[in-house]
């Protein structure tokens, strides 16, 4: 099922914007068919349709990924698990007020993203979705991903209305 629902996402996307000109940016699982879980979709779209993976991880969990050094540079060869990726953006692990890991969404003050959200919308990969390149397609449903959605649509919304008010500007 999981498989037949992704073709179709993928046939769409690559009507869209072209194929292989668009890429997967995701929160870093590796793959265990044991347990499939977004590991396992990315896998699929890696492995069956050529689809350029970008894993985005904490320093915390980057050696499930490969050994890396105080850089964040990988010293070994990459786990099995992740052998499907592209690349893998590492950065220093985030903790919040408490100490705990804080993953992902918004932070302790509901405005400024923290973790991977950082990342995924942060200044790196923040052009293709702001220029209308990018979209975002949201797996999982617990409050990083409510979160991610939430600041995805507020940009998409915010773009929206600058096109409308430029078209009107342009009008007069």
């Amino acid at each position: 099922q999981m498989k037949r629902e992704m073709d179709l996402v993928v046939e769409q996307l690559n009507e869209a914007h072209g194929q292989r000109r668009w890429a997967v940016l995701y929160g870093g699982d590796g793959y265990n068919d044991k347990k499939p879980d977004i590991g396992a979709i990315v896998h699929y779209l890696s492995t069956t349709w050529s689809i350029r993976c970008i894993a985005v991880q904490c320093s915390l969990y980057a050696s499930y990924i490969s050994d890396l050094d105080e850089n964040f540079s990988p010293t070994g060869k990459i786990s099995a698990s992740y052998d499907f990726l592209d690349a893998a953006l590492i950065y220093k692990t985030e903790r919040g007020l408490t100490g705990s890991v804080t993953y992902g969404g918004y932070g302790y003050n509901r405005v400024e993203l923290v973790g991977t959200t950082r990342y995924l919308l942060g200044p790196i990969f923040s052009k293709f979705i702001n220029d209308s390149h990018g979209g975002m397609i949201v797996c999982g449903g617990g409050p990083v991903s409510y979160d991610e959605f939430q600041e995805f649509l507020r940009r998409v919304c915010y773009q929206c209305l600058r096109f409308l008010l430029r078209s009107l500007h342009s009008m007069h």
